[in-house]
């Protein structure tokens, strides 16, 4: 066997896993190659996410590290203890108590009764089960499995952490736990690999894997295979979705139902200081908002966001921002335009959502008298879910660096350049 690389925590050398159905087939038996020629190495101290779609190998990746499920061909090799959530109960006795569990979970794993003893409060604290610690786990619920399961491992002191899915279940308190621990393990120098279709908790990671079909399509720190696998999982699955790479238009919008004040006729985005040809992010960007103001005894404003493709917001922007609020309140056909600076937008698949929102001037200069009841009551007349999906391809004259290879997370709220017409 050839000696581990110091440095390394994990090393997998053409791993291959097949699964054997019997009378699946003519010949009376059907495989199944979960994993296929699978190959890396993992540095310690480094976090790994896991991603691919269902089917794809993941959690049977997961099994074989933790030594639950043998290999049919190739090695692994893993220096020091390893902690494992793979399945929601496993290590637990479901006639012993909780509190009997974290003893028998961490006798499994290595540690002594006196070792474990000495955290049984904390775990217990931590799990936020402590009003069920002494019932038999036959009677938990998957939730509090994972938090006993997850309190007990995030106690106990392990080199190298294997989880499948700790964020499937639980409330967004427990799951703000996980997250805390996570970023303490990676920080102390542990080693974590982590499988989840949670895209936010994937990207927290340094390194990447891919599988598709048990084959690793890609591994390294380049955070890009996880934005194009995901861009893949929701715009390529779905005929509707169309994205902008040109200047654009629409006419035909999705809303939940007609609204009386507004009407929204037509969405431009494009770049006037381009040809036509493509999207580039050192241009400006142009959108352009026409619509119907049906109804002469309310003022309307136009929100406009701009998401990702997982709904999460990267920045708001209206005319409220920048400019006066219009004052006009006669019925008729209006434009409102906004202008995107250049080498703003980056070389990502972005999502414009627009909103109309009626008599907004008036709750927001109520300023000090108002109320938070006041500001959330806003009324929003129409809104359009992503209503247009564009991508510039990335350029600049001056410098060769893409941002989307990093981890930046920002919430803007900036006052762009705004005109409103009325026709």
């Amino acid at each position: 066997m050839v000696e581990m690389d110091k440095a390394n925590a994990i090393e997998v050398h053409g791993l291959s896993k097949c699964y054997t159905r019997v009378g699946a087939s003519e010949s009376g038996t059907h495989e199944l190659w979960a994993l296929r020629d699978v190959s890396f190495s993992v540095k310690r101290g480094d976090s790994v996410g896991i991603f691919g779609h269902n089917g794809s190998g993941k959690s049977t990746l997961l099994k074989v590290l933790a030594g639950v499920t043998k290999p049919t061909h190739g090695t692994v090799a893993i220096r020091g203890r390893v902690a494992s959530i793979l399945d929601i109960g496993s290590g637990f006795h479901p006639e012993l108590s909780g509190r009997d569990n974290i003893y028998l979970n961490s006798n499994v794993l290595g540690f002594s009764k006196r070792e474990t003893s000495k955290l049984e409060q904390e775990i217990i604290e931590f799990s936020g089960i402590s009003e069920f610690i002494d019932e038999p786990v036959k009677n938990y619920s998957s939730g509090m499995f994972l938090r006993l399961a997850f309190s007990i491992l995030a106690h106990l002191d392990f080199d190298v952490y294997l989880f499948d899915e700790v964020f499937s279940v639980g409330d967004a308190q427990f799951e703000a736990k996980v997250n805390k621990t996570l970023r303490e393990l990676i920080e102390s120098d542990r080693t974590v690999i982590l499988v989840s279709h949670q895209m936010s908790a994937l990207v927290k990671q340094n390194t990447y894997l891919h599988l598709r079909s048990g084959v690793v399509q890609s591994f390294g720190k380049n955070q890009e295979t996880l934005v194009d696998y995901l861009t893949e999982s929701v715009v390529g699955t779905d005929d509707h979705i169309k994205v902008a790479t040109a200047n654009t238009e629409a006419k035909e919008f999705d809303t939940a139902k007609a609204a009386p004040e507004v009407r929204l006729s037509e969405i431009k985005l494009h770049q006037p200081d381009g040809n036509g040809d493509f999207f580039r992010t050192d241009r400006e960007f142009v959108l352009d908002v026409f619509y119907e103001k049906l109804d002469p005894q309310c003022t309307l404003d136009v929100f406009v966001s701009i998401t990702d493709l997982q709904d999460n917001v990267v920045l708001f922007t209206s005319p409220l921002v920048s400019a006066p609020p219009n004052e006009w309140s006669d019925a008729g056909a209006y434009q409102v335009q906004c202008t995107f600076p250049s080498s703003f937008f980056n070389a990502r698949v972005m999502v414009l959502n627009i909103s109309f929102i009626k008599n907004a001037k008036d709750r927001l200069n109520a300023g000090a008298e108002s109320d938070a009841s006041d500001l959330n009551s806003l009324e929003t007349c129409l809104t359009v879910h992503r209503a247009l999906f564009f991508k510039p391809t990335y350029r600049s004259d001056q410098v060769s660096l893409d941002l989307s290879k990093f981890e930046i997370n920002s919430g803007l709220v900036p006052a762009f350049k705004w005109k409103q017409m009325k026709h």
